[in-house]
């Protein structure tokens, strides 16, 4: 593989390489990271964003509710080893 110097291109900045990209080929896009969370995990995770502002008692419920789901799928998890 040739650098941009030896084939005489001139190479350009990341940010200017993104830019033309978006510019002229639309039609490609690159994957978004995924998510692999079940579907209980992500909507704790989303209670917990979303109680932020909250008091305090419903913040611990938040947490409390995930970690137990969490414990559930650890101990089943553990179970499928043995």
């Amino acid at each position: 593989m040739k650098s941009a110097k030896e084939l005489r291109e001139r190479a350009i900045c990341i940010s200017s390489f993104k830019a033309l990209w978006t510019q002229l080929l639309t039609h490609i896009r690159s994957c978004r990271p995924r998510m692999d969370l079940c579907w209980q995990c992500q909507q704790n995770n989303d209670q917990l964003v979303r109680s932020a502002n909250l008091p305090e008692k419903r913040k611990t419920a938040a947490i409390k509710k995930q970690r137990d789901h969490l414990r559930l799928v650890q101990n089943v998890c553990l179970q499928k080893d043995l």
